[in-house]
């Protein structure tokens, strides 16, 4: 009788759980809904953002924009610069509308040219299916799906900044989450003087082999009969980031110390004076759990994480905002926040 009882409550369990996640991924689901926005900023007295899309290895990444090309007027460096671009990423399993909530912010819409980018598999950002209705699209292969995705991921950051008009700004990118260690590889690909990366609750290790098998069950062809798209989308992230942290995590962050060394060592440097204190910085973190800042604290030293003492939830702009200003002692004069 007790093993029955003991067989109902998982039952039971498992049947919530599985209902709980229809509910999350599908039912409740909130999708971008361009006349829903229109309405919502209409009420605010505000002009709505333009959601627009990019194609990057045939994979169409969607994403929000305010599009502000106004120059600052009492600074005039090679025809003047834009509004500083902050670059928003949302967390794994969400789209551009949980980040709302900056766009609607009327001082920092005035401030930034705010920038929200979809993930791959969530919201306007897509990839085609082959014939046999796999997500690998236009590649041969899951491998090569993999090999590509990473590197729209990485690419479509820059891309879609520079797309917005982006020249010699700062651009600050903030990316949150389990997935936010993709930031690592976008940072090992840019240049120190043109941007700022900040990683909130990076979780910069594989996940432990239990985890893996499941999302490798969600992902297979009877998980996605059983389970809404998002969330087999959600699960096949996480895959590709722990295959990510296997295979690039030690030469990216060492790539990225390398940069910060060289710049900090450069008698020419922009950073001058500020460089000399070790303050040419290009990749901040906040939220990291101790096992992780032993792995990268040959990389950052203390000045990398000037608010890791506070909890950063990456969809309140405040508490964003709090880690950015702090992280402008690292950043040039004339592109710093006003």
């Amino acid at each position: 009788m007790q093993i029955k009882k003991i067989g109902w409550t998982i039952s039971a369990l498992v049947l919530l759980s599985y209902g709980f996640v229809w509910c999350k991924y599908h039912w409740m689901y909130e999708e971008y809904n361009p006349e829903k926005v229109a309405l919502l900023f209409e009420n605010n007295q505000q002009r709505a953002p333009i959601y627009d899309t990019i194609v990057v290895n045939n994979f169409k990444i969607g994403y929000l924009s305010n599009k502000r090309y106004v120059y600052l007027d009492d600074y005039n460096y090679l025809g003047g610069v834009r509004n500083p671009y902050l670059v928003l990423i949302p967390q794994n399993g969400d789209n551009v509308t949980s980040l709302l909530p900056y766009f609607l912010d009327k001082e920092l819409n005035e401030k930034f040219h705010l920038i929200a980018i979809d993930r791959i598999g969530f919201g306007g950002s897509k990839v085609g299916k082959n014939s046999q209705g796999e997500p690998y699209g236009y590649y041969d292969s899951k491998e090569a799906f993999e090999e590509n995705a990473v590197y729209a991921f990485l690419s479509m950051l820059e891309r879609i900044a520079d797309r917005e008009g982006k020249y010699l700004d700062e651009g600050r990118f903030v990316l949150s989450g389990p997935t936010a260690a993709m930031g690592l590889g976008a940072a090992y690909s840019t240049y120190l003087s043109s941007d700022k990366y900040l990683l909130i609750d990076a979780n910069l290790t594989e996940r432990f082999k239990g985890s893996q098998w499941y999302s490798k069950a969600v992902v297979s062809k009877i998980g996605r009969l059983v389970f809404p798209e998002n969330y087999v989308n959600k699960q096949g992230d996480l895959l590709l980031n722990d295959r990510v942290l296997a295979r690039y995590r030690d030469p990216w962050l060492a790539g990225v110390q390398q940069t910060e060394e060289k710049e900090n060592t450069n008698e020419y440097s922009m950073y001058k004076g500020a460089s000399e204190a070790g303050m040419g910085k290009l990749l901040f973190f906040t939220g990291l759990n101790q096992a992780d800042k032993e792995k990268i604290s040959h990389l950052t030293n203390e000045k990398a994480w000037e608010s890791k003492d506070y909890p950063v939830d990456p969809y309140i702009p405040q508490e964003v905002m709090k880690v950015l200003k702090n992280m402008d002692a690292y950043t040039l004069d004339f592109n710093r926040i006003k």
